[in-house]
Parts: structure tokens; sequence; C-alpha cells
């Protein structure tokens, strides 16, 4: 019997705050997946996503289509981050408030109507709101068809009366530069570039038409140009240096405000869905139903790439008196080698790591099974708190492949209590 040694290194320090949200600023990033977008926004534009020093702490929120019915969220000045099902994601906000539908799942929503605060500028000002958007305003909502280069002359109040104005800026960005097909929506040049250099998954299509109000800034009155999107507001102040001309609007902070008006945004996570992390797109939610054992309090099945690959979180209480590690995975062996009846090719106890900041111990295993059959096995344990969480990779294969997913999804682990 052959063997070799595979070495699984899994280091791991965050920290998770599942707390109440009031105007403090966050305590950090909620995951390490946030963290790293948070990065890679603000590297293409200053003031991407918005300082942390502004942002709200991690909390969850219900979501119907995710693992146990919520998710990790984080509210930054310009946006969300969701960790759904394992994969970063960033809400329709403005969608959402203009329309005044909370989404709670892949397809329901909660109704609220559109709030009376001010897209753009000052909280205190004449500038219009999402409420006069969506109502006086709506006209600017309905599909358009599509003017090439055309002036932005429309006007907008606080209240949403809409008006044109014979006051043109003489601005080529302050015209009519592209057509969202996909909404029926003109986009101003202006938003069009910088929607190009901030990528279409962070803005979206456009939901309204480009139009132009008095807005306050710091305490001046200027004329700004504003277009709605499916996740972000963009705004244009021709009066700023060209870094600023285009400038994302706070629809994070807003949306916060409109969904949590006493100032918190806590839910109670479910006590079943504990672990978060970073799922590769070619890892999959298994929907088949599965029977959870007495004593046990979730199994959650993702399929991977591989033959026949799939990978179990399961989470169980500690048993009283409680155990230790090197119990728990000794189990884990003997089940293991028991499935790999056939030959053994590589058999190792995976170096001590971490996972999540909690020391992890693990086992992998490669062979065949009795008829010959390609087969490997990774198990994975670590306690947090008062539980036990057990990882499992199992494939019709030997070596087990995909490994550096493998790697990838234990490293971004983290726990959500």
């Amino acid at each position: 019997m052959h063997r070799s040694r595979i070495i699984l290194v899994v280091m791991l320090a965050i920290t998770l705050v599942i707390a109440s949200t009031g105007a403090r600023a966050a305590s950090g990033f909620a995951a390490p997946a946030f963290q790293a977008q948070w990065q890679a926004g603000e590297a293409i534009t200053p003031n991407f996503w918005g300082p942390l020093e502004t942002a709200k702490d991690g909390q969850t929120e219900d979501y119907k289509d995710a693992q146990g019915g919520n998710r990790l969220v984080q509210y930054f000045d310009k946006g969300r981050m969701e960790l759904t099902n394992g994969t970063v994601t960033n809400g329709l906000l403005a969608t959402e408030i203009i329309t005044g539908r909370i989404q709670t799942g892949d397809n329901s929503f909660q109704n609220q109507a559109p709030p009376n605060i001010s897209i753009a500028g000052d909280a205190e000002n004449p500038a219009p709101t999402y409420a006069g958007l969506a109502g006086k305003g709506a006209a600017l909502l309905q599909p358009a068809t599509s003017t090439p280069g055309a002036p932005i002359n429309t006007m907008i109040t606080g209240n949403g009366d809409v008006s044109t104005t014979d006051a043109l800026i003489p601005d080529p960005a302050v015209q009519v530069g592209a057509y969202d097909d996909a909404t029926q929506h003109n986009v101003a040049a202006a938003f069009a570039d910088y929607r190009t250099k901030a990528g279409l998954s962070t803005i979206g299509y456009a939901i309204s038409e480009p139009f132009r109000a008095t807005v306050k800034v710091g305490g001046v009155s200027k004329d700004v140009m504003v277009q709605i999107f499916e996740r972000r507001a963009l705004t244009y102040t021709a009066s700023n240096p060209d870094a600023f001309k285009v400038e994302m609007g706070n629809i994070g902070q807003h949306y916060f405000q409109w969904r949590y008006p006493n100032g918190t945004g806590q839910t109670q996570p479910n006590p079943n869905v504990l672990v978060g992390f970073v799922r590769p797109p070619t890892w999959k939610p298994d929907s088949t139903p599965v029977t959870v054992p007495a004593g046990v309090l979730s199994i959650t099945n993702f399929l991977g790439p591989g033959p026949k690959q799939k990978f179990t979180i399961q989470v169980e209480n500690q048993s009283d008196p409680p155990t230790t590690l090197d119990k728990v995975l000794a189990g884990y062996v003997i089940a293991a080698r028991q499935k790999v009846s056939g030959s053994i090719t590589s058999e190792a106890y995976l170096l001590d790591s971490k996972i999540g900041g909690e020391p992890a111990k693990g086992y992998q295993i490669s062979g065949t099974r009795q008829d010959n059959s390609p087969i490997s096995i990774i198990s994975v344990v670590v306690f947090h708190k008062d539980k036990v969480y057990s990882f499992f990779f199992f494939a019709n294969a030997s070596p087990m492949p995909n490994f550096d997913d493998i790697q990838g999804i234990l490293a971004t682990m983290t726990f959500l209590s």
C-alpha cells in the first residue's frame, strides 16, 4: 500500500460581528470575502463602497432562498454586500427603494412605501426624494425611446414635479450617450462612461431617465444631474473636480434608513445555519431533501464539478460531557476506511490548522472500493462555542479533484454566531 501525505493548511483570522447596528462605525468587515470585494472596488475608483468607518456592522437578514432562510449582510454608504449560499452578492437596493418592494427571497417581496429621503446631497435640501420620484415623477421611470445625443434638460423638484428647462449645460457629458435595451432607458454620457469603468454588475441597468435637480451639497445649491440604476444612484456635478464629477449616491445609507427606521438592523440568525463561505461558481447547492439524524442541527450539501463530487456541512451540539477533536475525527476515520474498502493509495492526517480562527483537525484518504471504483474522502472537524462543525468532501475519483477549490472553501469559512 502506497501512502502519500497531503498537507492542508488553512489559516484564517476574522472578527465577525452579528450585532445591533446603530450610528456607530463598523467594528470590522463581516467576512473576508466582503473585505476582498471592498478593496477591489476602492481600487477601481475612490469611494466605491464608502469608508469602513461609516459602514454598519454585519448582521443577518431574512432571505427565503438562502440556507436556513437568512444570510449575512453588511451595509456600506454606497451599497450592501450579502453572503448568499456561500457566494458574495450585491443587492438591487435602488430598485427596491424606488419600487417600494423589499426583496426577501429570489421571488419574495415585502411592500413598503418609498421614503421621503433626498436622493442626493445634504439630508435637508430641495433635492427630489425617492417618494417624489416614485410618485409625481413616475413618468421618468417609464420606458422611453432612444434619443442619442439629446441634451439632459428634464428637471424635477423636491416633491417630484417634472418639467423641462431651456437652460442647457454646455457639456457633452450631460447628453444621452447610451441606451439600455434591457430596461428601455436612455443613459447620460457621463454615467455610461462611468459604468464602463465601475462595471455593469455594480451599477446595473438604468431604471429611470436621467434628470437634473437643484441639490444642496455642503450647504451650497448646485445644478446636479441624477440617474437611478438597478443597484446604484449616480450623480454628475459639472462644477466638481474631474475625479469627482460623477459620484455614487449613498444608496446603502438611504436603504438602511428606509428598511430600519428605528436605526437597528439586527435579526436573529437561524440557529441551524451557522457558517458562511465563498463558494466557487462551479459548486452548486444540492436541493435534494436530506434526512437530518436525531441530535444533528443541520446538514447542507453542495455538488462539486468533479465526478459525483459533494461537499457536506454538518452542525451538531457538543456532547455532554464534551469530547475532543481527536475523538470526533477518529470516528470519521473509521467510517472513511470502511468506504475505501478495496485498496488505499493515499492516506494522511492533515496538519493542525484553523478554520474561522478555531483549531481544526482533518483526514484524507483515496483509493478504491471493493468493486475497484475510485473514491476519495476528506473529513475536517472544528469546534466553535458549544457546537461541532464537520466538513466532508467526497468524490468518485482518486485523488480528490478540485483540491484548490476545497482549500479556498475552508479558508473563507466563517461562523455566523
